[in-house]
C-alpha cells in the first residue's frame, strides 16, 4: 500500500520536472500534452514511478490556456494544480476532503481580481461539502459532484457574488441522504451576471437552483433535472427583496417531485423581467411552470406534460405574455391563469388536461389570447372566471368535456368579453355549449364557427352582441 505522502511527492516531482517557461509555451498550445514525460526520469524502484505511470489519469486537458486551478482526485486524494505562471504546474493543496481542496483553490485566486478566473474540478468527486464561490470565478465540472451525506446544506453558495460562472458535468444532490431543504446551488445576496449552464442535477433534496433576496441578471442554461425534489426556483423572504432581468432556458426537467420551475414573487410585483424559453417539464407532482408576482414576463416555446396539478400556473402576475407553449395530459388546468391582468397567451396549445384547457380566472382583466387551442380537456375548452374584458380572437375549442368555451362566477361576474373568429365543435353533451355566456353582460361573439356542439350559443346576459356567427 502505498502511502499519500509517495503520492504527494510523486505528483510534485513530476510537475516540478518542467519549467515554467515551458509549461506556459506547451499550455498555449494544448494543455492536454503539458505533463507527458519519460519513465527513465526516475529509478525502477522509486515509487513515483508505480504510483504515477501513466500520467494521463492525473493531469488532463481542460482548455487552449491553462485554468488557476486543475482539481483532480488519484487514488483517495484530491490535488489542486496551479496554472497561474508564477506556480505553474505546482500542486499547491491535495488531501481526501474534495471540499477542502477546491476551496482552498477558490481563496487562491488573485485577490481583488476585476477578471474570471477557472478552477477545473475533474473526476469523480464523492462526498463533498459545502463550496463557497467567490466573484469572478468560473468553476468548470469535468465528471461528477456528488454531495456529502447528511451535508443539509448548499453545494455551491454564491452570496453577495458577481459574475460567476458554473457549468458542465453532473451534479448529484445525494438525496437520500439528505434531511434539510437547501438548494444545490443557491444566488442569494446581492448577486449579479451569474451564469449556470450545461449541468445535469440529478436527487436533490430540494431545488438544483435556487435564487433569492435581490439577484438580477442571471442566465440558466442547457439543464437537466432529474428526479430532484424542485427544479429551478426563485424565492422572496423580505419586502425589499427584487429580483430581475432572469433568463432560463433550454432545460429538461422530469420526475420532479414538487414544481419544475417556480419564480417566486410573493404576489407583490417583485420579481421582473423574467425569461423562461424553450423548456420541457414532465410528471412533476406540482404545477411545471409557475409565475407568482412577476412583471413583465416572458414564457414561450415550453411544455409541460403530466403534471399532478396545473401545467402553467401564472398567479398574481402583470403583463406576463405566453406563446407557443404546450400543456398536456396535467391532471388540473392546462394553463391556470388567476389574479393576473394583462395576460396575453398566443399559439399555445392544452391537450388531453383533466380540468380546463385554459382557465382565465378571478381578476385576471383584460388577457388577451389567439390562437389558442384546447382539445380533448376535461370540462371546458375555455374559461372566463370572475375576469372582466378578457378577448379570444382566432382561438378553438375541439371535443372539449363541457362547454367550448364559457364565461363564469359571481362577485363579481365577468362583464365585456369577447369573441372574434374562434372555432368550437364536437361538444356534443346535453346541457352544454359551442360557446356559453352563462354569466356577466356585454359580452361580443363575432363571425364564430359553432356548429357541431348540442348547442351552438348560450347568452342570457343583458347588452350581449352576436352576429355573424355559424351555428
Amino acid at each position: 500500500m502505498v502511502s499519500d505522502e509517495v503520492i504527494d511527492e510523486a505528483v510534485r516531482r513530476i510537475a516540478r520536472s518542467f519549467s515554467g517557461k515551458e509549461l506556459l509555451k506547451i499550455g498555449n498550445r494544448s494543455y492536454e500534452n503539458a505533463f507527458r514525460y519519460p519513465e527513465s526520469r526516475f529509478d525502477e524502484d522509486d515509487p513515483a514511478v508505480h504510483v504515477l505511470r501513466d500520467p494521463s489519469k492525473v493531469f488532463t486537458d481542460y482548455a487552449m490556456i491553462p485554468p488557476s486551478y486543475l482539481v483532480f482526485k488519484y487514488a483517495d486524494r484530491y490535488y489542486a494544480k496551479c496554472g497561474m505562471p508564477e506556480k505553474a504546474g505546482l500542486i499547491e493543496f491535495s488531501g481526501g476532503d474534495a471540499s477542502e481542496v477546491v476551496q482552498s483553490s477558490l481563496n487562491s485566486l488573485t485577490p481583488d481580481r476585476t477578471w474570471k478566473e477557472t478552477v477545473v474540478l475533474k473526476g469523480y468527486f464523492d462526498e463533498v461539502g459545502k463550496i463557497v464561490v467567490p466573484s469572478y470565478t468560473e468553476i468548470v465540472v469535468l465528471g461528477k459532484v456528488k454531495t456529502k451525506s447528511g451535508l443539509n446544506d448548499y453545494q455551491f453558495d454564491l452570496c453577495d457574488v458577481e459574475n460567476v460562472e458554473i457549468h458542465g458535468g453532473i451534479i448529484d444532490g445525494n438525496r437520500s441522504n439528505q434531511s434539510a431543504y437547501r438548494p444545490t446551488i443557491i444566488i442569494r445576496g446581492s448577486c449579479k451576471d451569474i451564469k449556470i449552464h450545461d449541468v445535469k442535477f440529478q436527487n436533490t433534496y430540494y431545488c438544483a437552483i435556487q435564487i433569492m433576496t435581490t439577484s438580477t441578471d442571471v442566465e440558466i442554461s442547457r439543464i437537466t433535472c432529474e428526479n430532484c425534489y424542485y427544479g429551478i426556483g426563485a424565492d422572496l423572504l423580505n419586502t425589499t427583496d427584487l429580483i430581475q432581468r432572469i433568463v432560463i432556458s433550454d432545460l429538461i426537467i422530469r420526475g420532479n417531485t414538487n414544481w419544475g420551475i417556480n419564480i417566486d414573487g410573493k404576489g407583490d410585483l417583485r420579481a421582473k423581467d423574467i425569461v423562461i424559453k424553450n423548456v420541457i417539464v414532465v410528471d412533476p407532482s406540482k404545477p411545471g411552470i409557475g409565475l407568482n408576482g412577476v412583471e413583465g414576463g416572458e414564457v414561450s416555446n415550453c411544455v409541460v406534460r403530466g403534471s399532478s396539478e396545473n401545467g402553467f400556473h401564472i398567479e398574481a402576475c402583470y403583463g406576463v405574455g405566453l406563446s407557443n407553449c404546450f400543456a398536456v395530459e396535467n391532471e388540473h388546468n392546462g394553463f391556470f391563469v388567476t389574479a393576473s391582468p394583462k395576460t396575453n397567451l398566443s399559439n399555445c396549445y392544452a391537450k388531453g388536461n383533466s380540468l380546463r384547457g385554459f382557465y382565465i380566472a378571478n381578476g385576471s382583466d383584460e388577457c388577451e389570447l389567439s390562437n389558442c387551442h384546447a382539445e380533448g380537456n376535461g370540462t371546458c375548452g375555455f374559461v372566463a372566471y370572475q375576469s372582466h374584458r378578457v378577448k379570444f380572437t382566432g382561438c378553438r375549442a375541439l371535443d372539449n368535456g363541457w362547454d367550448g368555451f364559457a364565461t363564469a362566477g359571481t362577485d363579481p361576474e365577468p362583464d365585456g368579453c369577447t369573441f372574434v373568429g374562434c372555432t368550437s365543435r364536437g361538444h356534443t353533451t346535453s346541457g352544454y355549449y359551442g360557446i356559453n355566456l352563462l354569466r356577466g353582460d356585454y359580452h361580443i361573439v363575432v363571425a364564430c364557427d359553432l356548429r357541431g356542439n348540442a348547442s351552438a350559443l348560450n347568452s342570457p346576459g343583458a347588452n350581449n352582441i352576436t352576429a355573424n356567427n355559424q351555428t
